[in-house]
């Protein structure tokens, strides 16, 4: 590869980076697999608006009590 092409690639994948904050989004256009699918939907739920217990329940099928999804917010709260 000459330097014009890795210049290239690297605004290119800097731009992408910058330019959408989806970390799983840029893993997967470039070819690596952070998580497994089912985990990467919940994401996309979440990020897209969604609570992740009604994304917990449409994607993996199984539907969550209250109180744990209480329990996870608090956590994720809490850790941020």
């Amino acid at each position: 590869m000459s330097k014009k092409q890795i210049m290239s690639n690297c605004i290119s994948i800097a731009l992408l980076i910058a330019l959408i904050p989806n970390i799983y989004f840029i893993a997967d256009k470039m070819g690596i697999q952070l998580a497994p699918a089912w985990y990467q939907d919940i994401v996309n739920w979440v990020s897209a608006g969604g609570t992740l217990t009604t994304g917990f329940a449409i994607i993996v099928g199984v539907t969550v009590p209250a109180w744990i999804a209480e329990a996870a917010a608090a956590f994720g709260i809490a850790s941020a």
